[in-house]
């Protein structure tokens, strides 16, 4: 379990790898239609994020702070569509994700 999920009650069918810079990213949007679970991981070789889940921007000192080598698990198709994420620092953040339905 993690996060209060149990992650191999969903099946993954798809994933992407994000550049998180200087301008707040959000998922792919044709890759989150009936996603449940977005299973995140922040590169360890990369910079540290921030993020939000309500659909806000965040900015480099405001949002979830996230640092390299984290792992980040978005319940619910609402805060999955309304993911955002911006680096926090000098580094881009590279973030792979696997999505569960």
């Amino acid at each position: 379990m993690i996060g209060g999920v149990t992650i191999e009650e969903y099946d993954a069918y798809d994933k992407e790898t994000i550049t998180v810079g200087s301008t707040a990213v959000g998922f792919t949007s044709s890759k989150i239609t009936n996603c449940k679970v977005a299973f995140c991981t922040l590169d360890p070789n990369g910079g540290a994020i921030r993020f939000w889940i309500d659909g806000s921007t965040p900015t480099s000192t405001q949002g979830h702070y996230a640092s390299p080598g984290d792992s980040i698990i978005i319940v619910g198709t609402n805060n999955i569509r309304n993911f955002k994420a911006i680096k926090a620092g000098a580094d881009d953040g590279e973030l792979q994700v696997t999505f569960k339905k």
